[in-house]
């Protein structure tokens, strides 16, 4: 595997654990994404010298963007 979406838990469980300690957690469905650190994008350590720097670089820039809000991802309704 070159790359992979990988999902970071830390951030929504540490979220929530503030919520039910502060006693102010109120059942709800929440996003996180990049821009909260729970999602990343991850290359293959062992394969990285494989990828063109331009194409690292674009997905660097893309990340950038996702967590700025400059690239709009699709997400799906609940």
């Amino acid at each position: 595997m070159i790359a992979s979406a990988t999902i970071v838990a830390d951030p929504a469980f540490i979220a929530l654990a503030k919520e039910v300690n502060a006693g102010t957690y109120k059942g709800s469905i929440e996003s996180f994404g990049m821009n909260k650190g729970a999602i990343d994008f991850v290359i293959n350590p062992k394969l990285k010298d494989k990828i063109p720097a331009d194409v690292q670089l674009l997905i660097e820039n893309t990340k950038a963007g996702i967590i700025s809000g400059k690239v709009d991802v699709p997400k799906a309704k609940f």
